[in-house]
Order: structure tokens, then sequence, then C-alpha cells
């Protein structure tokens, strides 16, 4: 064999070799698993009382296919906004009592894990207005607020951390969504928040009740007249 063939079939084997190293070396691992940091964590409702946190930070830990682990970026979203929120960081606030799942995606691999939302030590659920009432049917709304009597510290304003029902959504509903000012503003027009409710029809009386958990408040009795 002259020497150029054998400098031939050596430029051959040494680009080989290159091309393995950089296929080796330079390829990046794939993502394969998304796993949201902390694990199922439960966090009170805002706002807090004295000494409870209504927040917790998540974070995105992805797997890839050499195993290696990292923090990744990702989009993030709540399975129930009205239970906890999250934003475009991971930082999830807790909206009232119940539990939501919180999802991280990046392209198309995802994790998640549950956030319980409690109300901490909570005791006893007032609304204001209570006991029986009316209001005009043009009157169009009328804002409901709650107070809360908690085991280790004082009453607070929980209107926007509990869930609002109406006995009869046909002649009034009252809202879970959005948020009413704090501290809540009982008996004037409805806020469009979260303890507003709306009169459809004129009749009642109906019963208007806030729950957080096991709590539910005494019921206001509510009728609406033509």
């Amino acid at each position: 064999m002259t020497n150029r063939g054998r400098v031939s079939q050596v430029g051959v084997a040494v680009t080989t070799v290159a091309l393995l190293l950089v296929a080796g070396c330079f390829v990046n691992p794939s993502l394969t698993q998304l796993t949201v940091s902390p694990l199922t964590p439960t966090i009170t409702a805002c706002p807090a009382p004295s000494g409870s946190s209504c927040t917790v930070q998540m974070s995105a830990i992805g797997t890839y296919s050499d195993g290696s682990t990292s923090s990744v970026s990702a989009s993030w979203s709540t399975s129930d906004d009205t239970v906890a929120t999250v934003s475009s960081t991971g930082l999830v606030s807790g909206v009232a009592a119940g539990t939501a799942t919180i999802t991280a995606q990046s392209s198309t691999v995802s994790g998640s894990t549950s956030v319980t939302v409690t109300l901490s030590n909570l005791q006893t659920i007032a609304l204001s207005p209570g006991g029986s009432v009316s209001y005009a049917l043009g009157t169009g709304s009328v804002q409901f607020c709650a107070t809360g009597t908690f085991s280790s510290g004082p009453s607070e304003d929980i209107t926007n951390a509990v869930t609002w029902i109406s006995s009869d959504t046909t002649t009034a509903t009252v809202s879970n969504s959005g948020s009413t000012s704090v501290p809540c503003a009982a008996g004037g027009a409805g806020s469009g928040g979260k303890g507003s409710v709306t009169f459809v029809k004129a009749g009642g009386p109906i019963n208007i009740t806030a729950v957080s958990g096991t709590t539910t408040s005494p019921a206001t009795s509510l009728t609406i007249t033509p």
C-alpha cells in the first residue's frame, strides 16, 4: 500500500472519530420528566392570619435522558383559580379553602402537584348583612361580607377567602370570582367581586351562606321585592 493510501485511511479514521466525539459531546439530552416542588404543600387563604403563610413558591425540576436533573423554566397553571392562583413565576396564592392542582409545563413535558388551602384555626363565620333582609329588585345587587373568628387571633375580614352559596340562583346569584375591597363594605351595591349578590327576579326568602372547609356561616335570609 502506498503512503498516499495510508494517509487516506488515517484521514477517514480521524474524521470518523471526530464525528463520533461531536455526536457524543454536543447533542443536548432531551427533557423526559418534570417534578413540581414542594410536593403537596398546604397554605392558608389570603389574607392569612398572623403567623400563617398564604403563598408558596413552586419550582420545576427537569429530569433528562442522560439522567441529569436541573431547574427549568416552565409555564404554570392552576386547575381551580377560585381556590389557588399561580403566577407566571410559579408563586401560588391561596384564595379559598379547598384543593387545586398546580401544573408546570415545558414544551410537551408536564408535572403537577396538589395544593391544599385552609383557613387556619377558623372557628366561626359571620355574615353582614345578617338575619333577614329585604331589597327591591330595582336595587340590582348588594354586597355581602364575611368575618372569621380564629382561635389564634382577632376576627378578620375573610370575604375573599370563603365560598359563597345562594340557595336559589334563579332568584339571586352570589359571586365567587374576582375580589372585593378589604375591608368589605357590607350592604352597599355589589362590587362584582366575591360576596356580591346580583338580583335576578323578585322572590324569596332564599338563603345566602359562606363556607370554608367544614365551617359554614349562619344563613342570611334574603327577600327580593318587585
